[in-house]
């Protein structure tokens, strides 16, 4: 029993300061919730050229799209970056002495993740359905907490991988940067996919930011195709890959800078 207190009071601490360290910082802020409201408006002025029934079936699949966008580069960057500058300063040396299980420092940050998506997915929603955009949700788009709890651990479990292994702020951008812009054109986010290249929808299959957007558009965009099938094959391929890559930072993190 003191066991289990002194590893809750330890989680406490870590998500406080978790919460202190994300929301203090300005840039996080802005990339997290002003940068995927802004693509959001910019992609649906393309909407304003096309006829009324396709203007509505475009907005309906870009919401979720640049939800699942934003979802995913938040959580991924958030946990990259966390490792990276934990170990630079050597605060995870700290945490290694106390000692604090990697499960614990994962789980900890992972709920930070976690609140600032539903900020984020809250946040479209709102400026979907009042901002102008004529988005109209579905009567069940309160779901898109299910499709959080499968997407964020995952592209959570994605950056703890990345963050292990580099160490300067500058590629770690780097990567980021091209990680995503990768992602999002082959998974549909920027472009919808119904019209691509048959091979281009074929690689999208192996994009993991595909799989968050079919979720968030079953739960939250009323004129949703997939099947039940399709939801329940892309929430386990989610959590398979949060579940793995989990265990692999268990057993490698480093805990200390290369001097």
């Amino acid at each position: 029993m003191g066991t289990r207190k002194k590893m809750m009071n330890k989680m406490s601490v870590l998500v406080k300061s978790g919460f202190f360290s994300t929301y203090r910082d300005s840039a996080t802020v802005i990339f997290s919730f002003l940068f995927p409201t802004a693509i959001l408006y910019v992609f649906s002025l393309i909407a304003l050229t096309m006829p009324a029934s396709s203007s509505s079936a475009y907005i309906e699949g870009l919401v979720p799209a640049v939800m699942a966008f934003g979802i995913g580069f938040s959580a991924c960057f958030a946990a990259a970056n966390t490792l990276r500058s934990w170990r630079q300063d050597d605060v995870l040396r700290v945490l290694w002495l106390m000692p604090v299980s990697p499960f614990t420092i994962a789980f900890s940050r992972l709920i930070v993740a976690m609140v600032t998506a539903i900020g984020q997915t809250l946040l479209l929603l709102v400026c979907a359905v009042y901002g102008g955009l004529h988005f109209t949700p579905s009567a069940h788009w309160w779901l898109f907490l299910f499709a959080l709890c499968f997407g964020v651990p995952a592209f959570f479990s994605i950056g703890l991988i990345i963050g292990n292994w580099v160490d300067s702020q500058e590629l770690l951008t780097t990567l980021m940067n091209i990680l995503f812009i990768f992602m999002g054109v082959l998974s549909g986010v920027f472009f919808p996919l119904t019209e691509a290249p048959k091979w281009l929808v074929q690689v999208s299959n192996f994009i993991p930011l595909t799989y968050l957007r079919k979720l968030l558009e079953a739960a939250v965009s009323t004129g949703t195709e997939l099947s039940t099938r399709q939801i329940e094959f892309a929430a386990l391929l989610l959590i398979g890959i949060a579940i793995v890559f989990f265990c692999i930072i268990a057993k490698t993190l480093r805990w200390i800078k290369k001097r």
